[in-house]
């Protein structure tokens, strides 16, 4: 939530991964608020964020199975002078083995468009 304090507008941001038991109904509600682009929802949490969303009426949601297609559908959906966030709000564990190897494999498929 922090993060998306930083950004104003033209956001399209990741979110999922491993279930630490999280609830994301208040995480929704500002990404509703702030009038998100989009959100990719990845890992074991995907169908939690997607509830959430449902709750909340927010429906620019899209489903990916892994990173790169989550880079690749951020590069579809964000618009010139966009920022793409990659804040997951969960654990890295159900793809890597700790966050700062799924940082590192984001930076190089972002690099790689």
């Amino acid at each position: 939530m922090v993060a998306l304090d930083a950004i104003e507008t033209g956001l399209v941001i990741i979110l999922g991964g491993y279930d630490k038991h999280s609830e994301f109904d208040e995480l929704l509600g500002i990404i509703k608020d702030k009038d998100t682009r989009a959100v990719v929802v990845l890992g074991a949490t995907k169908d939690k964020i997607i509830q959430s969303a449902q709750k909340c009426g927010y429906d620019r949601i899209y489903e990916v199975e892994n990173y790169e297609q989550a880079v690749k559908k951020c590069a579809e959906l964000a618009e010139s002078g966009d920022y793409v966030l990659l804040s997951p709000a969960c654990a890295s564990w159900d793809m890597f083995d700790n966050y700062e190897t799924r940082g590192k494999v984001f930076k190089e498929l972002v690099r790689g468009l």
